[in-house]
């Protein structure tokens, strides 16, 4: 579990519903808790996470390594010409932006993803 959860942190719902703590919160909403945990992990904020507040992803831009901004990371993979699950791939094994968007894709799966970057 996570350390916010343990501490229990009192969480109160702009409806004026209170909790004592995060996890007690979930369990009320039916929000599954290790998927909570995942979104404050990744930077979703309590009420997010919750399901309470709308996350907004738009205006949400990606830098590539040379520093050119993309509007999105799909939109920085077609321009890289890769796929964007590979990407995301690389990325969730430890790979840094650069690595992941320079290193070929293996040949075998060239094919399945045209549009080379040039």
């Amino acid at each position: 579990m996570n350390k916010r959860m343990k501490r229990g942190i009192p969480v109160k719902l702009p409806d004026g519903r209170e909790y004592p703590s995060i996890a007690a919160a979930a369990r009320d909403l039916k929000v599954n808790e290790h998927l909570m945990q995942e979104r404050i992990r990744r930077g979703w904020t309590v009420m997010q996470a919750l399901g309470v507040e709308h996350r907004d992803r738009r205006g949400r831009k990606v830098k590539d390594h040379e520093g050119v901004t993309h509007n999105s990371v799909k939109s920085m993979c077609k321009a890289w010409g890769m796929n964007r699950c590979t990407f995301q791939t690389r990325q969730g094994s430890g790979w840094s932006v650069k690595r992941a968007l320079t290193t070929p894709v293996d040949e075998r799966y060239r094919s399945r993803y045209p549009g080379e970057r040039e």
